[in-house]
């Protein structure tokens, strides 16, 4: 089975979650290619992540679904209000 297959919501892309508990919002643009955004202290950096490896792919997987209750679905309107906050990119 192919990593794409594997994923549940991979028709509904781009998908939007944050870490629960955590300034860290999401932005899986595939099942290949995701945007981080971390809040350090004042400041919010943005991070692109293209997965070449497994365990990159199982990441974007696990943040697409959900896993381990660890990350929560949030609204586009929420991520694009953090992007506009990026001072770093």
């Amino acid at each position: 089975m192919e990593m794409d297959e594997k994923m549940n919501h991979s028709d509904s892309f781009p998908a939007y979650r944050k870490y629960k508990g955590i300034n860290v919002w999401f932005k899986v643009i595939d099942a290949r290619h995701f945007i981080e955004i971390k809040q350090i202290g004042s400041k919010f950096v943005r991070h692109e992540v293209e997965a070449l490896q497994y365990p990159e792919m199982m990441l974007i997987q696990d943040i697409v679904n959900c896993a381990d209750d660890r990350w929560e679905v949030i609204e586009v309107d929420v991520y694009m209000s953090i992007e506009k906050n990026l001072i770093i990119n």
